[in-house]
């Protein structure tokens, strides 16, 4: 037994709308890394995260959507949607992501300086408060009359 036209028709379109998906996650991942400029090591551990979270997500949806079944159409309709995305909002996509992640990271670094200038100032001010408040020790000159 076949499923009817517009089971089909709806499998598709999922599937194309998933590939969509899967190239949207690509180009936001994309532009974070460019952004972030990760270790070579971090980048190797971020792009298996990436392609086992993408990977699962397709594979969970071929189950609930087709039972499992691998057909042609399913490759072709996820990379019609890719293709799709990228075409039409990828280097739009890319570039939102790419400017977010870039005055996200500029941000944290401008707060981090301005922490690290306080806390610099703090420890200082806390230094002079204690040795304003401390007695000064006696001179030491071998001298012990008094």
């Amino acid at each position: 037994m076949h499923p009817s036209v517009d089971v089909q028709v709806w499998r598709l379109a999922v599937l194309f709308l998933m590939g969509i998906l899967c190239s949207l996650t690509f180009q936001v991942y994309t532009a974070l890394r460019a952004a972030t400029s990760p270790a070579k090591l971090t980048g190797h551990v971020l792009d298996g995260l990436v392609a086992v979270v993408v990977l699962t997500a397709i594979a969970g949806a071929v189950l609930l959507i087709n039972y499992g079944e691998v057909r042609l159409y399913i490759v072709i309709a996820l990379a019609m949607g890719f293709l799709f995305a990228n075409a039409l909002v990828g280097n739009i996509v890319y570039g939102l992501a790419f400017t977010c992640a870039r005055h996200t990271v500029n941000g944290i670094a401008r707060a981090k300086r301005c922490l690290t200038s306080a806390m610099s100032s703090f420890n200082q001010k806390i230094r002079l408060l204690v040795t304003a408040i401390l007695p000064k020790p006696p001179p030491e000159n071998g001298d012990n009359r008094q």
